[in-house]
């Protein structure tokens, strides 16, 4: 049997991820245009010339977006914000889910949320696909952001109608929920593949999951591994240490099967330290969680916040003796990246692009045992191996501040303008 090659790990794929990203889309426009040049018509060139220099019109298309919670929805419209603040013309279209319809102002972006009615953790947005015939003309970038059904469905409709070129963006990979996820194969071949093949440019965010999409759905050209972004505010969080007796643990994410975080609750009976487990987050989860804390061990506590502002969710970080990250699957998970960049040891589980962070984290299995193993080890950790963590994760997290990623994207952008 042939070998399989091995995936790169996230700790590589970060080392210059920028420059490959920009030395690709500047092949792209060099062939632009060397093609124009070589036309019957002098005028071509200076089209180009000038669709290169003028800012494009961005329209941002995600299911889900604050006050919903969730990674993807605090990427795309941080994403969102940072472009408006250097002047690009940002706009957002998204559900109502968490929100009220309409069309409002909300940090420099136009957001526009429509009537939605959620089915298998994915909003049917009712008149998405006319809303998107009526604004988007044929020279605007629709920048997909893909993790749930039916946004991009009509997305890809809209495309085929109008003209206009969509880049899709790839936040996880769909995972099997519910009755609705016997269906999932089928929805695979009849609608991704064809969405994934006729998008212009495809944003992964780990080596694992770009070589997945060239295996399975044979999508080798115009696909970059693009890193999200973190606010500053994160790097200038002062740490205070924790001042109880009890090792104190902090969880941020959604409340659902995929999270892992029942085995999290699960391995306070099996560790050997007793902790106190703070879970910031909610959903579908919450209840039979919430049971399985009334088991933990004498001595130990899981306590449910809820939803935080990321102000109170950086208190958390600056007091607490740990982060942890139970999940079955991340790509690139946004709330690691912000634990790391604001000095928190951390202990992950050993899936999907978390490979390479070996050296700077505590990396265990998605077990109950590994997770009690992991937490047993950072109780036990000499401060000088803790610290020496710390800084590694920091200067892994430095690599997504936004001043250092946001060009990529505006690269992108200018690239798919010229092309349009």
């Amino acid at each position: 049997m042939r070998g399989r090659r091995r995936p790169a790990t996230l700790s590589s794929q970060m080392t210059g991820l920028t420059d490959r990203v920009a030395a690709t889309l500047s092949r792209r426009t060099e062939v632009l245009a060397i093609r124009t040049r070589t036309g019957p018509h002098s005028s071509a060139q200076s089209t180009v010339t000038l669709a290169a220099k003028r800012k494009p019109r961005v329209l941002q298309v995600s299911a889900y977006y604050p006050p919903h919670l969730g990674g993807q929805e605090v990427v795309v419209q941080e994403l969102a914000t940072q472009m408006a603040s250097i002047g690009e013309d940002i706009e957002v279209v998204t559900s109502d889910r968490g929100s009220h319809r309409g069309r409002t102002e909300e940090s420099g972006v136009s957001v526009t949320r429509l009537r939605s009615l959620e089915i298998a953790h994915s909003p049917l947005i009712f008149g998405l696909l006319w809303w998107l015939i009526r604004n988007v003309r044929r020279d605007t970038i629709v920048h997909l952001h893909f993790g749930q059904l039916f946004a991009s469905e009509m997305v890809w409709i809209a495309s085929k109608l109008i003209g206009f070129s969509y880049i899709m963006h790839l936040h996880g990979e769909l995972a099997p929920s519910g009755p609705m996820g016997t269906f999932l194969p089928l929805y695979r071949k009849l609608f991704f593949v064809r969405e994934l093949r006729d998008a212009s440019f495809v944003i992964v965010l780990n080596d694992a999951q770009k070589l997945q999409i060239a295996e399975r759905y044979g999508r080798h050209e115009s696909v970059a591994v693009m890193r999200n972004g973190l606010k500053s505010e994160f790097f200038r969080a002062a740490r205070r240490g924790n001042q109880s007796a009890a090792m104190e643990l902090v969880y941020v994410g959604r409340l659902s099967p995929p999270k892992n975080v029942n085995s999290l609750i699960e391995a306070l009976r099996v560790a050997d330290t007793r902790v106190k487990l703070h879970i910031i987050g909610d959903g579908e989860c919450r209840r039979s969680l919430e049971a399985a804390a009334r088991a933990v061990p004498a001595g130990s506590a899981v306590i449910f916040h809820g939803r935080l502002s990321r102000n109170e969710i950086i208190g958390f970080y600056a007091t607490c003796d740990g982060f942890v990250l139970p999940s079955l699957y991340e790509a690139q998970p946004l709330v690691l990246l912000e634990a790391m960049a604001c000095r928190i040891p951390v202990v992950v589980t050993n899936v999907g692009g978390l490979e390479g962070l070996t050296s700077c984290t505590v990396m265990v299995q998605p077990s109950v045992e590994g997770l009690a193993a992991g937490i047993d080890r950072l109780a036990r950790m000499s401060p000088e191996r803790r610290d020496d963590l710390v800084r590694r994760a920091f200067r892994q997290a430095q690599r997504h501040e936004w001043s250092r990623v946001l060009s990529s994207y505006t690269q992108l952008y200018r690239s798919l303008c010229v092309q349009s």
